[in-house]
């Protein structure tokens, strides 16, 4: 099994970080990898260092449509994730 770790730099548009993702699954499966790891929070910037703050609104599930274009990304290209 070939493992691929992603690097990424996280903004605060979520959809501009969906597309960063989408993007390093296909590369990591043109490079030939089995599995891609995400770094923590991927789609938002890392808000747990900002103490106090709500992240209510980050919360995401099966069915977000974040979450189906990652699932779709992997089913394309025919590799497993591990995003955060």
């Amino acid at each position: 099994m070939k493992l691929a770790m992603a690097q990424m730099r996280m903004s605060e548009d979520m959809q501009e970080n969906v597309e960063k993702t989408v993007q390093s699954i296909q590369d990591a499966a043109q490079q030939g990898a089995d599995f891609i790891f995400f770094p923590e929070v991927q789609l938002t910037q890392f808000f747990p260092k900002f103490e106090g703050r709500d992240a209510a609104d980050k919360a995401l599930t099966l069915d977000s449509p974040e979450i189906l274009a990652i699932r779709d990304a992997c089913r394309k290209h025919k590799i497993w994730a591990s995003p955060n």
